[in-house]
């Protein structure tokens, strides 16, 4: 598609795919182009001549090449709750343990190069607080190997959380990401301990602990949007109150009935949309900021940068997880799985690792470019594709497309596109630098 036209909340836009360009457009060229499917060339012209010769063509570097800055350790193969949609078998991908200290630092020295710098190292599980005494070990021994240049990140269920564990993460300066679904009724719904009870108190507990020591900025929290919690809105300001940054991510088992009707979903993204743009509109921009996630500012940040991507996440080129028994895997919910194993830290040189996720690219995962399902669509530079791990536990493929999930993507990217339109310059950086989605 050459060009996408929207008409939606007192703006009539222009968005070029190709270009990653928005203009706002007036009434007679909007008549022009609607029933058209290519771009008349005195437009093409007039567009072009309004670029900055620094902007023409000159977009983000490429996503193609394989340079690994980040790993992920899933330290622990246990987890003490027991969540509805949980695509890791209760935490433990279907083999329990947790990794010992020898296989991190075999995954640190062999998938880094030694003073690497502006490298990423994150915990994951299962529920990584369960082996705290080897993160410990491990940040200990990547600072001495890496040096200064190194970030950490955790995602927890926030649930053990403890003075001792939050004085680290600060001292460490951690990123970290807690999982919530909201108020108390609708996350106890959905992520409840083994003994089948709510898990709400505990998590707050667990956040109050880490800012009490101060480190708000670095607490993002993730929420999973189901049936049961689908008010964007009400999801929206419930982590607003808790003066976080969140992120929202569609639930993915569909097979546990967990999705949103599709109506449903999109009526409460269009109420989200108006409501948001609002606030946009009487320049009330501080609550915009704190109440848009995910989706609507990674498409900012795209816009800002005019990058396009070519692949929907960095998993198997910049990133690597490694499981307890060290088996390494392009992502982490491949842990366990049949599909995205490229090799083993203790069996496989950095080389054979790397040679491997180039030959599964190259055979089995595609660019966007080349799907068929996508190869038309307007947003395909934002999206980039379908998660490989929805494609995979649905369709056994790689790059299959969902419609469903599609229809939710294209709606907040949509709505990313708008209020870019409704910011002032001077605040189109600022939104897009502070995204933290994840996807």
């Amino acid at each position: 598609m050459e060009f996408k036209l929207i008409n939606r909340f007192g703006k009539k836009l222009l968005f070029l795919p190709n270009e990653i360009l928005l203009f706002e457009i007036d009434n007679e060229l909007f008549s022009l182009l609607y029933h058209r499917d290519t771009l008349p060339s005195f437009v093409k012209e007039e567009i072009y001549k309004q670029i900055p010769n620094n902007q023409k063509n000159n977009f983000a570097k490429s996503e193609k090449n394989f340079n690994i800055d980040a790993i992920v350790l899933t330290i622990s193969h246990e987890c003490n709750l027991q969540c509805k949609y949980c695509y890791g078998n209760s935490g433990t991908y279907n083999n329990a343990g947790i990794m010992d200290f020898k296989i991190a630092k075999m995954a640190i020295e062999k998938l880094f190069d030694k003073e690497q710098s502006n490298v990423g190292i994150s915990f994951f599980g299962g529920e990584p607080l369960i082996n705290f005494e080897v993160i410990r070990q491990v940040v200990k021994f990547a600072k001495k190997y890496l040096g200064k240049n190194v970030r950490f990140g955790i995602t927890t269920n926030g649930t053990l959380i403890n003075d001792d564990i939050a004085s680290f993460l600060k001292n460490n300066d951690f990123n970290i990401m807690v999982s919530l679904d909201g108020n108390k009724l609708n996350n106890d719904k959905l992520r409840r301990t083994k003994n089948n009870e709510g898990t709400y108190t505990r998590i707050i507990e667990g956040i109050k602990t880490l800012t009490s020591h101060d480190i708000n900025r670095r607490i993002s929290v993730h929420a999973t949007l189901t049936s049961v919690n689908n008010d964007l809105i009400e999801l929206v300001k419930h982590f607003v109150n808790m003066n976080l940054l969140f992120t929202i991510q569609l639930v993915t088992e569909k097979e546990l009935g967990l999705r949103p009707n599709l109506d449903k979903l999109s009526s409460t993204i269009d109420k989200y949309g108006k409501y948001i743009i609002n606030l946009a509109k009487r320049k009330d921009y501080e609550k915009v900021f704190t109440q848009t996630f995910g989706w609507i500012k990674f498409t900012m940040d795209i816009l800002r940068r005019r990058s396009k991507r070519f692949y929907p996440c960095g998993g198997g080129r910049r990133v690597l997880v490694v499981n307890p028994i060290g088996d390494v895997y392009i992502c982490h919910r491949l842990d366990g799985s049949d599909n995205g194993k490229v090799g083993n830290i203790v069996k496989n040189t950095r080389e054979e690792i790397i040679k491997n996720a180039e030959r599964l690219f190259s055979n089995k995962i595609h660019e966007v470019d080349h799907l068929q399902d996508c190869v038309n669509c307007w947003a395909k530079y934002i999206c980039a594709g379908r998660c490989y791990h929805e494609s995979l536990i649905e369709t056994n493929k790689w790059n299959s497309i969902d419609k469903y999930s599609c229809h939710f993507r294209k709606k907040l990217i949509e709505l990313g596109l708008i209020l870019y339109a409704h910011l002032p310059d001077e605040l189109r950086n600022s939104f897009s630098k502070n995204n933290k989605i994840i996807n």
